[in-house]
């Protein structure tokens, strides 16, 4: 049986894996993974839904990391805006769960090497046992 929060990754890989353009999904990225990428980061601030002490119901917040090379920003903005076209506002049933995304906000910064950005999405997650 899958948990509320395997459900969360699974979901969000599959909406990101079948509809970001220009770059890999992963949710644990190789050593040797050449960006642009999109990772499948932390779950935070996770919590409990309902009253039930048995509840498998969860929400939380799921971060999304966007890594690009270069010296200007746009491309990592780019993958940032899919990340928020992709899931805002998307119910999908995964793993007997339907799970639901909020979007919060993005940022995006530039490398310690300077040699590209690191961007961050974070989005507010339900995941309630169908």
């Amino acid at each position: 049986m899958t948990d509320a929060l395997s459900a969360v990754d699974i979901a969000a890989f599959g909406l990101l894996d079948a509809g970001i353009v220009g770059a890999t999904v992963h949710q644990h990225t190789p050593a040797d993974q050449v960006p642009p990428v999109v990772i499948i980061g932390d779950l935070d601030e996770v919590y409990s839904l309902g009253g039930k002490a048995a509840s498998r119901n969860r929400a939380g917040t799921l971060s999304i990391v966007v890594v690009t090379e270069g010296e200007e920003r746009a491309p990592c903005s780019a993958l940032l805006d899919q990340v928020e076209q992709l899931l805002d506002r998307k119910t999908v049933t995964a793993a007997g769960f339907n799970v639901s995304f909020e979007f919060r906000r993005s940022s995006s910064v530039l490398a310690e090497d300077g040699l590209g950005y690191i961007g961050l999405a974070e989005l507010k997650i339900y995941s309630i046992a169908a």
